[in-house]
Order: C-alpha cells, then sequence, then structure tokens
C-alpha cells in the first residue's frame, strides 16, 4: 500500500499562500522559494510493503498545482491512497503503460478517476493498468499482477490504515457521496460485497460461481452449463460435479457424488488413470504418482516432492517453515549490481527472493544452503541511503521483524568498493551485509508451492 504524500488543503492555507504572493496565479519560481519549505515539512509518506522513492521536486510540484486547483474544481480530493488487495478487481483496463514506479502508478490512476489498479514486474520494467468501470471481485490466481483498490477511509496519523483487505478497505465509504461517479462504482462493489459470504474478507465467491438472485437476497452459486448450452443455478451449499453424463449438482459436503455405476470428478477436475485405476486430477494437472493412497497431480512447469503430496517449480523443495517452495538460483560468478537484478534472479524464475520471519526459517535454508552461502531478500532499497535500520524485504517492502545478523554486522565495511547493500545468509546460518563484488553465486528464492489436495 503506498499513500501520497499530500494532506487536506483548508482555505486559511489557500488564503495565506495568496497573501504571500499577491497574486491569484503566481509563476512557478516565485512559488517555488516560498512553498518549498512549506511542503517539504508538511509532506508524509504511507510506505506498507512497497518501495517509494519521491524526489522533493516530485514531492511537491502535484502539491502545488493542487492548492491552485483546488478551490476552482469542485469535487476534486487531494489526497488518494491505492491498498494492495488479495483478490483480482475485473473490469475493463481503460489505460495500460510502463511506469517508472509504484508511485507514478498511483498518480496515473488518481488523475484518471480509477476506481484501482493493477501492477506487475517482468525483465523489461514496471506495467500498470487503470481500472475504472467495476465488473466483479475474483480470486486473483496470478501471482505476478498485484491489485490495488482505492482506500477513502481517514486517517490523521502517518500511519497506513491498519487492515488491506476489501471490506476493511470499502468502511471509508461512508465519506463517499453515490452521486460521484468513483464512488459509485466503489460503492458497487460494497453490494457485491454484501452478497459474498461475510466470512471471505475479501469478497470474491468461489471458483466457478456468481452472485445470484436467489429470492430477493444475493448469494454466491455453483452453476452448471447443461449439453444444450443454457446455464442451471445449483441450490446453496451445493457443488458441481460432473461424469460421463455431463455435469449435475452435489449437496454433500464430503466424500463422492457418483451416480450408481460410474466415476466421477469434481467439475474443476478431470479423469487419470494408472495401473487400470482412475484418479481425478485438478485440470492443468497430470498424474505424478500416489501419497498416502490418494493422487498427487501437478502442474507442468512443477515436480512433484518425493514422499509428499506438494509440487514445487523445477530445482525447489518444499518446506513446511515457509509453507512454499524453495530454492537456490545459481546467477554466476558475478553478482548483480543492483537491487533489480538481483530481485530478477529470482523473478525469471516465477518466484521471489526469500523472506526469513523466524528462527525455524532460517534453519530451514538448511535444505539448500550453498557452500558460500546465498542472498535473500533482504536489501537496502534502491535510492535510500545505507543504514542498519534501513534494510527491507524486497518482496514486499516491509521491514525485518526477525533478523540474524553476525556479531557487528550490518556494518558497510567495505563501502569504499561498493556500499553493502544486499544481505548473505551464510552456511552457519548467520547474516551479513555485502556488495555486488562479493564472490557469491546463487540468491535463495521462494515461490507459491501446490499442494495436490487443494
Amino acid at each position: 500500500m503506498f499513500h501520497v504524500p499530500l494532506r487536506p488543503i483548508n482555505e486559511s492555507i489557500t488564503t495565506h499562500i495568496r497573501l504571500l504572493l499577491g497574486t491569484k496565479e503566481p509563476p512557478l519560481a516565485v512559488a517555488e522559494d516560498i512553498l518549498l519549505p512549506l511542503l517539504i515539512r508538511r509532506r508524509f509518506l504511507c510506505l506498507c510493503g512497497l518501495d517509494s522513492r519521491f524526489s522533493t521536486m516530485a514531492i511537491w510540484k502535484p502539491f502545488l498545482l493542487l492548492v491552485w486547483v483546488l478551490p476552482t474544481t469542485e469535487s476534486f480530493d487531494p489526497i488518494y491512497r491505492y491498498s494492495f488487495i488479495g483478490s483480482k478487481v475485473a473490469g475493463p483496463i481503460y489505460r495500460e503503460f510502463q511506469a517508472r514506479n509504484l508511485d507514478e502508478c498511483g498518480r496515473m490512476a488518481h488523475r484518471n478517476k480509477a476506481i484501482a489498479l493493477t501492477h506487475t514486474t517482468n525483465g523489461t520494467g514496471e506495467y500498470c493498468g487503470l481500472i475504472t468501470k467495476f465488473v466483479s471481485i475474483e480470486e486473483n490466481l496470478d501471482p505476478f499482477v498485484h491489485y490495488y483498490l482505492l482506500d477513502k477511509r481517514i486517517t490523521e496519523s502517518k500511519q497506513c490504515p491498519s487492515g488491506r483487505t476489501v471490506r476493511q478497505i470499502l468502511k471509508g465509504l461512508s465519506q463517499c457521496e453515490e452521486e460521484d461517479k468513483v464512488c459509485m462504482e466503489l460503492h458497487k462493489i460494497k453490494r457485491h460485497c454484501d452478497a459474498v459470504n461475510v466470512l471471505n474478507v475479501d469478497c470474491h465467491c468461489p471458483p466457478h460461481q456468481k452472485v445470484i438472485d436467489d429470492n430477493g437476497k444475493d448469494r454466491c452459486s455453483a452453476v452448471i452449463t447443461r449439453k444444450d448450452g443454457t446455464e442451471e443455478y445449483c441450490p446453496a451449499l451445493h457443488a458441481v460435479w460432473k461424469d460421463k453424463y455431463g455435469e449435475f449438482c452435489c449437496g454433500k459436503n464430503s466424500g463422492s457424488c457418483c451416480r450408481r455405476d460410474t466415476f466421477c470428478c469434481r467439475r474443476e477436475e478431470r479423469i487419470e488413470a494408472d495401473g487400470g485405476k482412475p484418479y481425478c486430477c485438478p485440470d492443468g494437472t497430470t498424474f505424478r504418482g500416489r501419497h498416502d493412497g490418494e493422487a498427487v497431480c501437478c502442474p507442468p512447469e512443477m515436480d512433484r516432492v518425493e514422499g509428499s503430496r506438494f509440487c514445487c517449480p523445477k530445482g525447489f523443495v518444499y518446506s513446511e517453515a515457509f509453507k512454499r517452495c524453495i530454492g537456490a538460483i545459481e546467477f554466476g560468478e558475478e553478482m548483480p549490481e543492483n537491487q533489480k537484478e538481483m530481485k530478477r534472479i529470482c523473478t525469471d524464475v516465477k518466484s521471489f527472493p526469500v523472506k526469513i520471519e523466524n528462527e525455524e526459517q532460517n534453519k530451514a535454508l538448511r535444505s539448500i544452503i550453498q557452500p558460500f552461502g546465498g542472498i535473500i531478500g533482504l536489501h537496502i532499497p534502491e535510492g535510500r541511503e545505507w543504514g542498519r535500520n534501513n534494510f527491507r524485504w524486497s518482496v514486499d517492502g516491509s521491514e525485518p521483524t526477525f533478523t540474524k545478523w553476525a556479531a557487528g554486522d550490518p556494518n558497510n565495511l567495505f563501502v569504499g568498493q561498493a556500499p553493502e547493500i544486499f544481505t548473505l545468509h551464510k552456511s552457519d546460518r548467520n547474516w551479513i551485509d555485502v556488495n555486488y563484488l562479493w564472490k557469491v553465486s546463487h540468491a535463495y528464492c521462494m515461490a507459491s508451492g501446490y499442494d495436490s489436495r487443494g
């Protein structure tokens, strides 16, 4: 989540500025000399898990323009915040563009009156998409596309508001008049959330379900497609199964719903056979063996982890401590010189630099430990000065709550050669800060594992 550094501008401030300048439309150069100190004192950043960098000019020039636009723009709101959510906001992409950073995405989203934005990073840069019309909220199945929802909650502190679920964010709509076009779309999201089970904090129906009107009350419902192409909505608490005759609704909470003399699977599965015995594998996976008498099915780009029901990207192993797959990715004899290049070592194999949150996870890396250790995802963000307290996790920009620094570290000892902006996890499981000149050949990465039991 990020918050552009703008505070409400009241009439007294506006009047004071006009009196100081003696004009309604001051030259930009004159305004710079008078307003710059004021704006720098008033700025604040709300940063939860993301790297945000503003130059002085980037901070105050948008603020300056808002000072003069505000009195004549009836519905203009100089404060905006887009909060990270775990769901996908479905809607037409109004505009898609390459951005220098996430902060630029936020500014463009605000200027274009977007209710949400998408953000993704690949080998060529950062890309953003602006969503101005709401269609639905769905489960986000793509770990490389992040969604941010316009957050209208009011806060006077310099901290981000607590809570980043869709339901918590929508609590700020009490200040959002539905006549406003942006607020109207946000109220559509709230009505959608009201129709979804209250236990689902991110307001999306389970996969393959839709919000329907059930005797005047909205609810999520499974939908089956008949052979003639028409749809049928299942009663509440029913799931969809399929056999050789087609799809059907089943109200059983556990066990098989198969009809007599048939083998069936849930709709999101398909039948695979091993030694003449049929198994159900989720669509997009293949049968890789059995564990505890049940099928282990993996996506094609993953390998089965022997002795378990999990699948991991090739070269990774599943870690119970992380609840993820972890791997040591080799980058050669020369380390990347900056944070983006280091992060790309992992993202190129659909993973992220490892984040360690407790001693159990720190010890768990022994399963992939390298003789000279490996780089973990704790670094000094680009554009920030070196400091013992300035290390952040690259996966989400958060401050570390657990560290395992060796005695005397971090110390930036070889800053004369290059700043020590990376963190090396040594074979003894202690951490030291290093620069790109160190002889390290691996980065430790983490990726989502696949649980064959769903």
